[in-house]
C-alpha cells in the first residue's frame, strides 16, 4: 500500500505538469495499464499507483477544462441561479463601497448555449449583505478564469484551479429566491457569518477583530495589505491560516475533555468506553474544520488525525510517516489540483519535516528539545517559503518563539 501511494503522488504530480491535457486515448491505456499489475509485489505496485493517478488527473484536468466558458460568451449579458459556496469575503473602498466576493454554485444558467461552469466566482457591490447559502438569481457578466502569475507573490491562476472556479464576473441585478426545500449542504457557512458578525461587534480594535476572525472561522477579509506585510515582516503570517496547529491544538482538547468524562464516569461507579476521547476529539476537529471552509491545510490535518485515531482504537501503533503519506494521497484522489498550490507542499513539507526531525533527535530534555525543534523549523522552513513566495523573514524564529505558544 505505501509503493501505491508513492506512486499515487508521483502520477499526480506527472499529470498536473504536463504542458497539455494527454488524448483521451492516453488516458484510458495508463489507466488500464495501471488495472493491470494492481496485485503486483513491493515496487511494482508503485508503478500502479502511477500510472492511475496519471489516468486520473488527467480526467479531472480534462473535466475542469470542459466546465470552462465557452468564448464567444465571455462578457455577454447571463442569468445564473444557484446557491453560496462560501462566506463572502468582504472589502472596502475609498469612495464607501463595499464589494463582496463569494463563490456561486450554478444550477440553472441561461442562455443554454453557454452553459458548462458549474462553480463561478462573483463580486458583487452594494450595501445589502449576501447570505451565505442563501439561493439567487443574478443577471452577470462572465470571463475565463486567468489570473496573474508573479515570481514572489500569489499564483492567482493555481488558486482558481485549486478551487475549481469556472468563470469570474460581476453582479448587475439579483434576486433572492426561496430557500431550497432540501436539507441546505452549506449549513456551516452560515454559522461561519454569523460568528464572523458576532466578533465584528467585540468591543476590540479593528486589527484584533480582524487576526479573531481569521484564525476563528477563516475570515480574513479583515486583513488589509499593511497588517498582512506585519504579519510576512516577522514571518508568522502562517499563524492566521487555519491549519494543522490550530486543528491538532483543539483536537488536543477533545482528548483531554474525553478522558475527563471518562474519569468522571469512574467515579461515579459508571463505566464508559474508551472511544470517548477519540470521538470527542474527531467531533471538535471536524467542526473545526468546518468552521475554517475544509481549506487544504485542514483537510491534511483532519485526514491524518482519523488515521491516529483508527489505529489508536484498534490498538495499533500509528506511524507518522505513513499517516502523512495516506492524507496526502486521499487529499490528491479527491482534489487532483491540489499539487499546484503551495498550500498541500507547505504543510505536508512542514509535517515531513517534524517527523524527520523526531526520528533524529531522539529523547533528551524537554526545554531543550522544544527550542531546538523550532529553530529546526524556522532554518528548515526559510528556503521553502523563499521559493513560494520570493523571500523570507530573519526574525521569524524569535517572533515564533513567542507566537507559536501565545497561539
Amino acid at each position: 500500500m505505501q509503493w501505491w501511494m508513492i506512486g499515487a503522488l508521483l502520477g499526480t504530480v506527472w499529470a498536473a505538469f504536463q504542458p497539455q491535457v494527454p488524448s483521451v486515448t492516453t488516458q484510458h491505456a495508463a489507466t488500464l495499464a495501471g488495472l493491470a499489475v494492481l496485485a503486483a509485489p513491493g515496487p511494482l505496485r508503485g508503478l500502479s499507483g502511477l500510472l492511475l493517478a496519471y489516468g486520473w488527473g488527467s480526467a479531472d484536468a480534462r473535466q475542469t477544462l470542459s466546465r470552462r466558458l465557452p468564448e464567444d460568451c465571455v462578457r455577454r449579458p447571463l442569468v445564473v441561479e444557484g446557491q453560496l459556496a462560501g462566506l463572502p469575503r468582504k472589502s472596502a473602498f475609498r469612495e464607501g463601497v463595499t464589494r463582496q466576493r463569494f463563490e456561486f454554485t450554478v444550477t440553472r444558467l441561461t442562455p443554454v448555449d453557454c452553459s458548462g461552469p458549474q462553480k463561478l466566482l462573483l463580486s458583487f457591490y452594494g450595501d445589502e449583505r449576501i447570505q451565505p447559502g442563501g439561493r439567487y438569481r443574478f443577471n452577470v457578466r462572465l470571463r475565463r478564469p486567468w489570473g496573474l502569475v508573479n515570481p514572489g507573490s500569489f499564483n492567482m491562476q493555481a488558486w482558481y484551479l485549486q478551487s475549481g472556479i469556472d468563470a469570474l464576473g460581476s453582479v448587475s441585478v439579483y434576486q433572492r429566491l426561496r430557500p431550497d426545500p432540501q436539507p441546505a449542504y452549506h449549513w456551516h457557512h452560515r454559522l461561519r457569518a454569523d460568528i464572523s458578525d458576532a466578533i465584528g461587534e467585540l468591543p476590540l480594535a479593528a486589527e484584533s477583530r480582524a487576526v479573531l476572525k481569521a484564525i476563528t472561522v477563516a475570515d480574513r477579509s479583515g486583513l488589509d495589505a499593511r497588517l498582512w506585510q506585519l504579519f510576512q515582516a516577522y514571518g508568522i503570517s502562517h499563524l492566521l491560516v487555519i491549519s494543522g496547529l490550530h486543528v491538532g491544538l483543539v483536537a488536543g482538547l477533545g482528548v483531554i475533555l474525553g478522558g475527563a468524562l471518562q474519569r468522571l464516569a469512574t467515579l461515579t461507579g459508571r463505566q464508559v468506553a474508551d472511544l470517548a476521547g477519540p470521538l470527542l476529539s474527531f467531533a471538535m476537529a471536524a467542526s473545526y474544520t468546518a468552521l475554517a471552509g475544509f481549506t487544504i491545510p485542514t483537510q491534511r490535518a483532519l485526514l491524518m488525525l482519523v488515521v491516529f485515531l483508527v489505529a489508536s482504537t484498534l490498538g495499533r501503533r500509528g506511524n507518522g510517516w505513513r499517516s502523512l503519506l495516506l492524507a496526502v494521497a486521499s487529499i490528491l484522489c479527491l482534489n487532483p489540483a491540489a499539487v499546484v498550490g503551495a498550500g498541500l507542499w507547505l504543510s505536508a513539507g512542514a509535517v515531513a519535516l517534524l517527523l524527520w526531525w523526531s526520528d533524529w533527535s531522539g529523547s533528551g530534555d524537554r526545554l531543550r528539545k522544544v527550542v531546538a525543534t523550532h529553530g529546526w523549523m524556522c532554518l528548515a522552513m526559510l528556503p521553502v517559503t523563499g521559493w513560494w513566495f520570493g523571500g523570507g523573514s530573519t526574525v521569524a524564529g524569535l517572533a515564533n518563539l513567542l507566537m507559536v505558544p501565545l497561539v
